[in-house]
């Protein structure tokens, strides 16, 4: 199991490296980037997050389609790393109790692809620095909880 974590943990460390690289002169600018999960268990157990420095910034590069471009180029490089795509796809609405996993005798209905929500592009996200010092006085492990 720890083989499969360190392997997946390179794939993101590399991809996130290449992102960071390919916009390091852009502005904003990504100050902090992160990854957590437990993706040993299950690979869509990933949080990716990329922080800009103050609130201003992160909303500019909202507005200006960066997040977006950030987003794209983090999938497109997890996928070409081997990051196994694949498993984000998964049946389940939280909403439905009926479809979770907590009934195994519920037969999965065909249309249940319209409530797939997990996939690569959910498991990144933008915050600034700003908003961890006003939330949790710089704490990130607080911010993350």
């Amino acid at each position: 199991m720890f083989s499969k974590k360190i392997h997946l943990e390179n794939i993101i460390q590399k991809s996130m490296k290449s992102v960071l690289v390919n916009f390091k002169n852009t502005k904003p600018s990504i100050t902090i980037n992160t990854f957590y999960g437990a993706i040993e268990i299950a690979p869509y157990n990933l949080a990716i997050w990329y922080f800009f420095k103050t609130d201003e910034e992160l909303k500019t590069a909202i507005q200006s389609g960066l997040t977006n471009k950030i987003k794209q180029l983090t999938i497109e490089e997890m996928i070409k790393n081997g990051y196994p795509s694949s498993e984000f796809q998964i049946d389940y609405n939280p909403l439905d109790v009926s479809k979770s996993n907590f009934n195994i005798d519920h037969e999965v209905e065909e249309n249940s692809i319209d409530n797939r929500i997990n996939s690569l592009n959910d498991t990144i996200s933008f915050s600034s620095e700003e908003d961890v010092m006003n939330e949790t006085g710089g704490n990130y492990y607080q911010y993350f909880k």
